[in-house]
């Protein structure tokens, strides 16, 4: 058996909200459900996120890692050293 809400049962509701809530604040709580439904959508889909415009994964890079990725880029050696010296490298190419 399905369940279907019809106009008088629609109305109730809102009826009911009104009372609950107030009238004042009813179209606050609206909007914000509205907003959180979208997010839930887009967040689904990816959507309407111009930097992820297909929904794919991207991803996040840490600053360790972004700073171990730019040094990849410019040559400079990466492994078995530590975040700061590669960094100081990347200062010191760049002052150059």
């Amino acid at each position: 058996m399905q369940m279907t809400l019809g106009p008088v049962e629609i109305a109730l509701i809102l009826g009911a909200a009104v009372l609950l809530i107030g009238p004042n604040k009813l179209p606050e709580i609206a909007r914000s459900i509205g907003e959180a439904m979208r997010e839930y959508k887009r967040g689904l889909s990816g959507v309407g996120n111009p930097t992820n415009p297909k929904g794919t994964i991207k991803k996040v890079l840490t600053e360790d890692e972004s700073i171990r990725e730019e040094a990849k880029k410019l040559g400079i050696p990466v492994d078995g050293r530590s975040v700061d010296e590669i960094a100081q490298d990347i200062l010191n190419l760049k002052e150059a």
